[in-house]
């Protein structure tokens, strides 16, 4: 475990193993223990990094930079602070969108991606359209109205018209409107 800075937060990352490098990219509602069993078993043979994103239980909230492109250059200042060399991406939900932002920015800098997705890819003009318009609202909203404002809309939007990866009939929705409105999740 260490705590890296990069592009002017404090991540906290794990890298372990020795050979070909893979990186590992969790998406909103997952942490850095998402991908335990893979880890495991890709470590033997894999030198394997993992970093919590921003707002994601040990590396903290920072108070802004949230975008695609800001975790994007998260994602080129860890992979440059670890002097990582081709990697292959695994990513998981909303990490399938950064890794793909930073394949394209860095074609020749990566070996290939891996990604689990669920809309995140599917139509992903599409999917990227939404999230800005839902990003645009829910930073209205914090702007104008505050925190309590903007969770309460989470609560009644998140899943419906923002954010559609939000469950709806889950006990994780309340965790999910919690680390969407500005609170870390575990």
């Amino acid at each position: 475990m260490t705590m890296v800075h990069a592009n002017g937060w404090d991540f906290y990352c794990e890298i372990v193993g020795n050979g070909p490098d893979l990186v590992f990219v969790h998406g909103e509602i997952h942490g850095i223990d998402y991908w335990e069993h893979q880890i495991a078993e890709f470590s033997q043979d894999h030198r394997c990094l993992i970093y919590g994103r921003r707002g994601h239980r040990r590396t903290g909230m920072p108070p802004f930079g949230f975008s695609l492109e800001n975790q994007t250059k998260d994602l080129e200042a860890l992979v440059a602070h670890f002097k990582i060399s081709d990697p292959v991406l695994v990513a998981v939900a909303f990490g399938t969108t950064i890794a793909a932002n930073y394949a394209l920015r860095q074609p020749a800098a990566i070996t290939g991606i891996a990604m689990v997705a669920w809309s995140e890819m599917h139509e992903a003009d599409l999917y990227l359209r939404r999230w800005i318009r839902a990003s645009d609202t829910v930073v209205r909203i914090l702007e104008t109205e505050g925190r309590d404002a903007l969770i309460e809309f989470l609560r009644r939007e998140a899943g419906r018209s923002v954010y559609l990866v939000v469950p709806l009939d889950s006990p994780i929705r309340e965790a999910c409107i919690q680390m969407f409105g500005g609170h870390p999740v575990d």
